[in-house]
């Protein structure tokens, strides 16, 4: 199983652009009771209150956000893309894992491991309203993430910074935005999240400042584009891509591209249009083709969405690396699901096949399919049918299943399979 880690990761990136030393194991930085010297009894009683008991939601959601822990802690990964999303979950039951998730944080074996998971489930938690646990997650990924230094790009430190900015911006936190506002790094994404959470003026002045300054990441420079298109500047996002250096121009392209669509924006069509221009013939990996051909669809243009999609399967068969085949294909599954083409994607579980791919990464993409048809205890069949050492990470599927469950509504959900699945996670 520990031939896999850079696989798993790399599968369940969903987001492919945005996309160490050992941490401290204690999600809360080293909680519990203060010294008896110091402790007091609370006022109106001997002792304090008792937490309230544990429901059967939320120690399903306990469960689950455990396994997820502990596989990515055995395999070095972290598919935090997971976190995203979850299209019918009310805020409520979300809110619920993601405090989950939170508090298993700390078990992870490594500082950006947990920072990560903590930026990211930040974020989610300030997008679903719940902002307590959010910040306590934030403070607590910033310190790991800059625990020891980094001097490369991308890393999940890196992207656990530039989560957890975006997430101080979405609140308007006054001590982060003066905190944040001149960092190279994490300024831009803290202009983004400012205006993605209504502080435009704000963002503004964080992104005037940054432009002064001319010390910016080249990677977080991509977000600038963003900003302006989001404060109604389209012609300036379309100059600041002009100016950019030819080798950073068509990525950046289609990550304005990708934000445009995300927040339906009106120029979204074009702009998915001018990055595919750019990327087209151009050598791209095959990332970059697949999230052109996922913005097709999302911006309702399905015979570019299908014809891409074919183009792209006709090239990955080819590829001499087959682990990069692999993880394209396993992608490729994802948006025929995703347009609702399950014959498409029975055939890419076909080219998987034939190209000798991994069990657990064929369990999972079958896990997968049936989990979006709603068949979830066949889903879990999928995954537990093979023996331990072949399976895929359970923790994420685990995720998956329960966030369909969730999407449900009180009165559909079948309480048997919710049982089934916490003997399963929580055995």
């Amino acid at each position: 199983m520990r031939a896999r880690p850079l696989a798993v990761a790399a599968v369940t990136a969903l987001a492919t652009l945005a996309t160490l030393a050992c941490g401290d194991r204690r999600a809360d930085g080293g909680g519990g009771l203060p010294p008896a010297e110091r402790w007091q009894a609370p006022a109106g009683g001997d002792t304090a209150a008792a937490p309230p008991p544990e429901t059967a939601d939320e120690r399903l959601a306990r469960c689950v956000a455990e396994v997820f822990v502990a596989e990515a802690d055995r395999d070095g990964n972290l598919p935090s893309d997971v976190l995203r999303a979850w299209p019918g979950v009310a805020d409520a039951d979300a809110v619920t894992l993601l405090r989950a998730l939170v508090a298993a944080a700390g078990r992870l074996a490594t500082a950006d491991q947990q920072a990560l998971l903590l930026a990211e489930a930040g974020l989610a938690l300030v997008e679903r309203g719940e902002t307590q646990t959010a910040r306590a997650a934030l403070d607590r990924a910033g310190a790991l993430a800059r625990r020891d230094g980094r001097d490369r790009r991308e890393t999940r430190a890196d992207l656990a910074v530039a989560g957890a900015a975006r997430a101080w911006g979405r609140l308007g936190d006054d001590a982060a935005v003066r905190r944040l506002a001149a960092d190279p790094e994490a300024g831009p994404y803290l202009a983004r999240g400012l205006v993605e959470g209504g502080h435009g003026e704000r963002a503004d002045q964080v992104l005037a400042g940054l432009d002064a300054s001319g010390a910016i990441e080249p990677f977080a420079a991509g977000e600038l584009p963003i900003v302006d298109l989001l404060r109604g500047r389209p012609e300036r996002a379309r100059a600041r891509l002009a100016a950019v250096p030819a080798d950073w121009r068509e990525v950046f392209t289609l990550r304005l591209a990708t934000a445009a669509v995300e927040h339906g924006h009106a120029d979204a069509r074009a702009l998915v249009a001018q990055a595919a221009g750019l990327v087209d013939g151009a050598g791209a990996p095959p990332s970059m083709e697949l999230e052109l051909a996922r913005l097709a669809h999302l911006v309702g243009d399905g015979d570019d969405a299908r014809a891409r999609r074919g183009r792209i399967h006709r090239a990955i068969a080819t590829l001499a690396d087959a682990e990069l085949a692999h993880v394209a294909l396993w992608r490729l599954h994802d948006l025929a699901l995703g347009a609702g083409e399950p014959a498409e994607a029975a055939a890419v579980i076909a080219t998987l096949e034939a190209r000798a791919a991994r069990p657990w990464m064929l369990a999972m993409a079958r896990a997968d399919a049936l989990a979006r048809a709603g068949e979830l205890d066949r889903a879990l069949d999928e995954v537990e049918h093979l023996a331990p050492s072949l399976r895929p990470p359970r923790g994420v599927v685990y995720v998956w299943l329960l966030t369909r469950h969730l999407a449900r509504g009180a009165g559909e959900r079948d309480a048997a399979f919710a049982r089934r699945l916490a003997d399963r996670a929580c055995g």
